[in-house]
């Protein structure tokens, strides 16, 4: 028996992502997709199927065995080629269809009943499309057996065409017509050959089982789903989970892979403009074990069928060695700041074009409207971040939240830090903000230009110390210099000193909200003509209704003032798995509100509160598992 677990991101090469229960990555479960086409037995070519198709069955899989009758025909199922957010999966076994039955429980002595260790147990299901391609489970609970889907050879007679009255009543198609049916043939009819097995195949039957979907979380339509079978390719519309497939034996003839469940999914033709072709009836021959060869018209599309595992997903194994999954983390860590030689963005005099008024520079800080007396600021290098990647179409990966930290980094969950305690220097009002995030951060990178966005919000904790010199305690010699932390041990790896080992001390004025989202390796603005970048920065009430247009130090008082913030970001270029640190530079434009607290009117006076904020963050980015 063979145990596959390949979840894959493109082009971030032999990339192994692994399932976490905090987030997850795009599944890809070994095995073929089915588009199933619900049919009826044909009446032409003349063929005899016994009713019922066939009794007394034994099917044997995961959650009972019983005796089964096969009812009736209910499905012929194509593999094919499915195509959706730029991932292809064609089938490994083209030949190998699938053809469903009906069933029943046989009527024997003893009487059989279902078994109750199927019913009503939520059961997670993990597959491309599994909370929209990331890999997130559905949560589906089995009601009761529905189907069984058997592996079967299968011919196709081509569109089912009526024949003409003329003298060749097939024009073009090579076929003859059928005398009896008037319809058009092959002819000769084929003979097919003997029917496939799981023990030679690698390909399992299926017993299915209706579902009910608990919606935690909800299915979402999805749209552009590209299939390609033998009867053509066509744009699907996918509308939701209706069935669950376990691994069955059946008979005795065996698994193949007992990991490999099949979810059938309600499936039609999308609707375009201009519309794609409708789907035409096929006549198919079919043959499998136990039941035999049918003629069948396959009429509707019914039920795509993907791969999946439940429950959990496996370990890959080989004969020799054992793999496991792996997590993929993006990390961003500030470097050293330069608020001497290198500039990063500008403030102007004007909400388009104008001229420059002020410099913003690399790792630089700028806080408040235009009576600001706040100085730009650095901010601490050394600080990791790390985001975990859950799934990519093509080079574009989604990033979500780390809930824990670790050596040399922090997490990016609900109140992780975000870097160390963070000193802004202004004489007498001089602070330590302690930023954590106010909600789970995320974003997107591209791993092939290194392009990117993060999300983070952020909740500020300002301490009023009054200390120009050192605003928030340090980390000198292995302990803290004062605060409650005094004396304990600490560490730190930024010049400033300050550690997240050091609380901070000083007035405790609260804390407010500093969303820098979005945090972008481009440009980063915000231009208003008026001057008034952020909410309330026109008519404070604390303190009084200061007009605090303008930004950092510029105002109307001091002849042309701020009305246009840019920052520059860069992307790092290419990233690779375990591949060096790569510099990139992180930019954002953002409203900082007033504190409400008691001292809130000295510091809001001082910093030009509410107003807007701006930073850049250079870096290095880094790819890993």
């Amino acid at each position: 028996m063979r145990h596959w677990s390949r979840l894959t991101a493109p082009l971030l090469g032999a990339v192994a992502l692994a399932y976490a229960t905090t987030a997850s990555a795009v599944v890809q479960v070994p095995g073929d997709h089915y588009l199933c086409y619900k049919v009826a037995v044909a009446k032409f070519p003349a063929q005899s199927i016994p009713k019922p198709v066939a009794s007394g069955v034994s099917l044997a899989d995961q959650f009972e065995t019983r005796i089964y009758d096969a009812a009736k025909i209910t499905v012929v199922c194509n593999p094919g080629t499915k195509t959706h957010n730029s991932e292809s999966f064609p089938p490994a076994n083209p030949s190998i269809h699938l053809v469903g039955y009906q069933v029943k429980l046989t009527k024997i002595t003893p009487t059989q009943k279902e078994d109750a260790a199927y019913p009503k147990v939520n059961r997670a299901i993990f597959n491309q499309f599994a909370g929209v391609d990331m890999g997130v489970t559905h949560n589906l609970t089995a009601l009761k057996p529905d189907s069984l889907l058997v592996q079967s050879l299968k011919y196709d007679n081509g569109v089912t065409t009526k024949c003409s009255a003329k003298n060749d009543p097939c024009p073009g198609l090579g076929k003859v017509c059928d005398e009896v049916g008037k319809i058009c043939i092959d002819s000769p009819l084929p003979t097919l050959g003997t029917p496939p097995d799981p023990t030679t195949s690698g390909v399992n039957n299926y017993k299915c089982y209706k579902i009910k979907d608990s919606k935690s979380p909800a299915f979402t339509t999805l749209l552009g789903v590209q299939w390609t079978d033998q009867f053509g390719s066509r744009t699907l519309e996918i509308k939701k989970p209706t069935k669950i497939c376990t691994p069955v034996d059946k008979a005795g003839d065996g698994i193949a892979d007992a990991d490999v469940h099949l979810t059938c999914y309600q499936a039609k033709l999308q609707k375009l403009t201009p519309a794609q072709p409708k789907y035409l009836a096929h006549k198919v021959l079919t043959k499998n074990a136990n039941f035999g060869e049918a003629w069948l018209d396959a009429k509707t599309i019914s039920e795509l069928c993907v791969p999946s595992y439940k429950g959990s997903i496996p370990t890959t194994t080989t004969t020799t060695t054992t793999t496991t999954t792996t997590l993929i983390f993006f990390d961003f860590t500030t470097s050293t700041p330069d608020l001497v030689g290198c500039v990063s963005g500008n403030t102007y005099d004007s909400a388009v074009g104008g001229l420059i008024i002020k410099d913003l520079h690399c790792g630089g800080l700028n806080i408040g409207g235009g009576p600001s007396t706040v100085a730009e600021g650095a901010t601490p290098e050394g600080a990791t971040s790390r985001f975990l990647v859950t799934g990519c179409v093509g080079s574009s990966c989604t990033l979500a939240p780390t809930t824990a930290p670790g050596p040399g980094f922090e997490c990016t969950n609900t109140g992780c830090n975000f870097g160390p305690p963070l000193p802004i220097v202004n004489g007498g009002t001089s602070t330590c903000v302690v930023n954590t995030f106010a909600s789970p951060g995320g974003g997107t990178i591209d791993t092939a230009t290194g392009a990117g966005s993060t999300t983070v919000p952020l909740d500020s904790h300002v301490f009023l110390t009054g200390n120009a010199t050192a605003p928030c305690p340090q980390c000198i010699a292995g302990t803290c210099s004062r605060g409650p932390d005094f004396g304990q041990p600490c560490t730190t790896n930024n010049s400033f000193l300050t550690s997240k080992d050091c609380s901070a001390d000083g007035t405790d004025l609260g804390s407010i909200s500093v969303d820098l989202t979005p945090l972008v390796t481009g440009l980063a603005s915000a231009s208003s003509p008026t001057g008034h970048f952020c909410p309330g920065q026109n008519a404070s009430t604390n303190p009084g209704p200061q007009d605090k247009a303008g930004c950092f130090g510029s105002d109307p008082t001091d002849g042309p003032f701020c009305k246009r913030i840019e920052e520059n970001g860069s992307p790092a270029g290419p990233l690779t798995l375990n591949g060096p640190a790569v510099p990139t530079t992180l930019a954002s434009v953002f409203c900082i509100p007033e504190s409400p607290a008691a001292l809130g009117p000295l510091i809001n006076l001082a910093a030009g509160l509410p107003g807007p904020g701006a930073t850049s963050l250079p870096g290095k980015a880094r790819l890993h598992n």
